[in-house]
């Protein structure tokens, strides 16, 4: 069974988001490559296996192709279909949310790059255009970017790290 690496991951990534709406083809492109610069902003020094966790970026959502519930036990399913997968990979792809409770300290340094990866501007712009068209007012945006925030707050209080991050992203979209 074949080893997951960056350039597979994207490139399987791509075919099987391929069946979603462009927007959201959209949305994992840049949600996974805005956790990849994450990864770089939360541990600059780290000694962890770069490459597993940019591939891991690039796959951990592909359970939303079979719906957004469960999506993490849905996308390990369908890895394991053509990966071999190891104790890492699937922390990392099962406790990649906010709620969760990573056990590897892989799990808990791609847990955080999720979560930030959500307050790069080009997200947020997205995020802002995609709901605009489903109807939903500015302010109704601005209050979901900022409970979302708090969401977040909240769930990376154990890291000080993540959070001047996190606040950092924050703040400069409130300027945009």
């Amino acid at each position: 069974m074949k080893k997951l690496n960056e350039q597979k991951a994207k490139v399987y990534s791509e075919e099987k988001f391929r069946i979603l709406p462009k927007i959201y083809q959209k949305w994992n492109y840049l949600h996974s490559k805005y956790i990849i610069t994450a990864f770089g902003e939360l541990a600059p020094d780290n000694k962890f296996d770069k490459d597993k966790l940019r591939a891991l970026a690039w796959v951990h959502d592909i359970g939303k192709t079979e719906g957004e519930e469960n999506h993490p036990e849905k996308g390990i399913n369908i890895l394991s279909k053509d990966f071999s997968l190891d104790k890492i990979d699937k922390d990392c792809v099962l406790n990649h949310g906010s709620s969760s409770k990573p056990l590897t300290p892989e799990g808990r340094l791609f847990r955080n790059a999720d979560g930030l990866s959500l307050f790069y501007p080009e997200i947020i712009k997205l995020k802002y255009d995609a709901e605009k068209k489903e109807g939903k007012s500015p302010e109704e945006i601005s209050e979901s970017i900022n409970k979302m925030y708090e969401k977040y707050k909240k769930a990376y209080a154990d890291n000080p790290r993540a959070i001047k991050l996190l606040e950092e992203k924050y703040l400069s979209i409130l300027r945009i």
